[in-house]
């Protein structure tokens, strides 16, 4: 986290908050399940704030950033209580947040402590040091850097509005954070500095369905046949990381892994980069694996949420049909590449 001269005031309006969360500790009444929102004044643009603490474990404020963020949140609070153990890694690893977490002072790393020496700030010695991190689906919770300025003030605004929500819970409980119509307490910056009260609809978990591109789907039809038989496929995260460069923000491979339907031997394997993390990215890895296998099977059967997300639109346009199984013997090659991880 680098802090220079343009942004300084922002980061000691940050961490000035952040202390303010701290001695209020509102982990000591709020579970991570209560939710409010927080909206720009000038742009409008509405993020999601939780308190982490209520078992003693991590104490920190976290703020999803807009309906991804949301949804991201509300994916991992599903999958808390139950499914499979590879959508829970998957949900963890695709949160999009930026977080204040109070750690030990052993736990700070370098940028840490050359952040609080810039801003003539000390650890503390109640083992709660403010540690600011930034995290996004496919990569490692990392510091924040000079293009991420915006997104810092946004968190400074975010928690000096919370301080409200707090005493609003502490009075009255979680009652407050929504209405009888359901809808989430929302928090703003009035035209004279004070703080405006409203409910708000909360995002929608279903987003616009990504259709693939037509002119590559007929290139799929022309010059690839459909096979009578059955693969099976799986898309997932690897918990180790890869660092590419010595400041790059480091991620976790996404594993794309196709095994035939016999005796489930492997075919085809890919790592997916944050860069190609996305619909487009996963079209172009589908077409890579049916090219590499030499058509496509009438059939794909899958493990995880995140297959289902990535294959299912390019199965509807080639009329694949795709079926869940995620305890069929055939997908214990997850289990096997992940003790593989060092």
């Amino acid at each position: 986290m680098k802090i220079i001269a343009q942004n300084k005031a922002i980061y000691q309006r940050l961490y000035a908050a952040a202390e303010k969360i701290k001695a209020a500790a509102p982990w000591n009444y709020m579970r991570d399940s209560y939710m409010w929102a927080v909206e720009h004044p000038q742009t409008g643009e509405t993020n999601y704030c939780i308190i982490l603490g209520a078992i003693g474990e991590v104490f920190a404020f976290v703020m999803y950033e807009g309906e991804e963020g949301w949804r991201s949140f509300e994916n991992l609070a599903e999958l808390g209580a139950g499914g499979h153990e590879l959508d829970g890694l998957n949900a963890m690893i695709s949160q999009q947040l930026l977080k204040v977490e109070f750690v030990p002072t052993d736990e700070l790393k370098k940028a840490d402590k050359a952040a609080l020496r810039t801003l003539g700030l000390k650890s503390g010695r109640d083992g709660k040091n403010i540690q600011i991190r930034k995290m996004s689906p496919g990569y490692a919770a990392w510091f924040l850097d000079e293009e991420d300025t915006e997104r810092a003030e946004f968190l400074a605004f975010a928690m000096e509005q919370s301080l409200h929500v707090f005493e609003k819970v502490r009075k009255a409980g979680r009652e407050v954070l929504f209405d009888k119509a359901g809808n989430i307490l929302t928090l703003t910056e009035g035209k004279n500095g004070e703080t405006e009260e409203k409910y708000c609809e909360e995002p929608q978990m279903s987003v616009a369905e990504h259709r693939p591109n037509k002119f590559l789907v007929n290139k799929i039809k022309k010059g690839l046949k459909m096979y009578d038989t059955v693969l099976f496929v799986t898309v997932f995260y690897l918990p180790s990381m890869v660092q590419e460069e010595k400041d790059a923000v480091p991620f976790h491979p996404l594993m794309m892994v196709c095994m035939e339907g016999q005796e489930g031997n492997i075919i085809y394997s890919e790592v997916i980069t944050p860069d190609k993390n996305n619909p487009e990215g996963f079209d172009a890895a589908i077409v890579k694996l049916l090219e590499t296998v030499g058509g496509y099977p009438k059939m794909f059967v899958y493990n995880t949420d995140k297959t289902h997300e990535v294959f299912s639109p390019l199965c509807e346009a080639l009329e694949i049909k795709i079926v869940a199984d995620p305890e069929n013997e055939k997908f214990g090659v997850c289990e096997y590449m992940m003790r593989l991880q060092p």
